[in-house]
């Protein structure tokens, strides 16, 4: 399932021109993954719960989220 997680987050698109000054940086796949299936997992803190991602990013914790089964998530 991890595996899957990464492949499929390994689609979504970054940062094409990040701006440092705006501190745009792309997270990758494999922690984003690593990251959002671990609190899954280990907290069961993901699957059918509210989740919010605090950002300014590209989206990809509330993308894994979704995909983990995560009732309602936003991006702000």
């Amino acid at each position: 399932m991890l595996r899957d997680l990464q492949w499929k987050l390994q689609e979504a698109k970054g940062f094409q021109k990040p701006k440092i000054l705006l501190e745009q940086y792309n997270t990758s796949a494999e922690l984003a993954s690593n990251m959002m299936f671990l609190i899954d997992n280990e907290y069961n803190e993901i699957e059918d719960m509210s989740v919010a991602d605090f950002g300014c990013g590209t989206g990809i914790l509330a993308i894994a989220a979704d995909l983990l089964g995560a009732g309602w998530d936003w991006m702000i």
